[in-house]
C-alpha cells in the first residue's frame, strides 16, 4: 500500500486550533498540500455555519480513488470527489446522530443540500407530486433508503423555497446545537422547525415528503 502522510493545523470559528492529518494515496491526483488546504477550508466553512468542531482538536483525513467513502466520528476514508460531504457528515451524521435507522435519511438528505450544494430549481418543485417516504415505519428496518440523498434533498429544498434559504440553514445549525449531544428523531425535527419557524405548512412538508403519507396532516389530528 503506497501512501504518504503529512499533518498541518488550522484555526477555525470561536479560535480553535485543528490538527488536520492527511494520508494519501500515491494514486491520486492531488498533492497532500492541496488536499490539507481542501480540508482546512471546509472545517472552517462548516465551523462557522453550523458549529465548531464536535470532535476535539483532531481530524483525520485518508483519501483514495476507490469508489465508496464513509464517514466517522472525526475522520473520513474517502475520494477527493466527496471529501466536503465526508466531512460535514462530523456535524450532521457523526456529530447530531440520527437516533434510529429510521431516522438515517436526514443527515445525508442535508449533507446533499448543504454541503454538496444539491439545491433544487423552483420549477422542479412546483406542483403537488406524489409522496415520498424516506422515513420508514418498520421498527426492524436497519437500510437507510437511497431516496435520503435526492428526494430528501429535494425534501429540504421545499423548506428552503418555504422559509428561505438563510433562514433554513440558521434553524438547522439550532437544531444541531440544541440535539447533538443527544441524538434526534425526525419527529423532534419536525416539531423543532415547526416551532422555530411558526410556519404552519412544514408539518405537512414532513406528513407527504418524509413520511410519505396522502392528504393533510390536519385530518390525521381531528381523528
Amino acid at each position: 500500500l503506497m501512501v504518504d502522510r503529512s499533518t498541518s493545523k488550522v484555526k477555525i470559528a470561536g479560535g480553535r486550533t485543528i490538527l488536520i492529518d492527511v494520508c494519501r494515496r500515491l494514486e491520486v491526483n492531488q498533492s497532500l498540500k492541496e488536499v490539507h488546504k481542501a480540508t482546512a477550508d471546509e472545517l472552517k466553512r462548516f465551523s462557522k455555519s453550523t458549529a465548531p468542531w464536535p470532535h476535539g482538536d483532531r481530524c483525520t483525513v485518508f483519501v483514495w480513488t476507490g469508489g465508496r467513502s464513509m464517514e466517522y466520528d472525526g475522520a473520513t476514508t474517502t475520494s477527493m470527489g466527496a471529501l466536503s460531504h465526508e466531512l460535514f457528515h462530523s456535524w450532521f451524521g457523526r456529530g447530531l446522530k440520527p437516533m434510529t435507522q429510521n431516522d438515517g435519511w436526514f443527515d445525508e438528505a442535508w449533507d446533499v443540500w448543504f454541503a454538496d450544494g444539491g439545491r433544487h430549481s423552483a420549477n422542479r418543485l412546483k406542483g403537488k407530486t406524489s409522496p415520498v417516504r424516506l422515513h420508514s415505519s418498520n421498527p426492524y428496518n436497519r437500510v437507510t433508503t437511497g431516496r435520503s440523498y435526492s428526494y430528501g434533498s429535494m425534501f429540504f429544498s421545499r423548506l428552503a423555497k418555504e422559509l428561505g434559504e438563510k433562514e433554513l440553514m440558521k434553524l438547522m445549525a439550532e437544531f444541531f446545537d440544541e440535539y447533538h449531544e443527544t441524538g434526534a428523531t425526525t419527529a423532534e425535527m419536525a416539531q423543532f422547525l415547526f416551532a422555530k419557524s411558526k410556519n404552519k405548512n412544514v408539518p405537512q412538508l414532513f406528513h407527504r415528503y418524509v413520511y410519505g403519507k396522502e392528504g393533510s396532516v390536519m385530518d390525521l389530528k381531528k381523528k
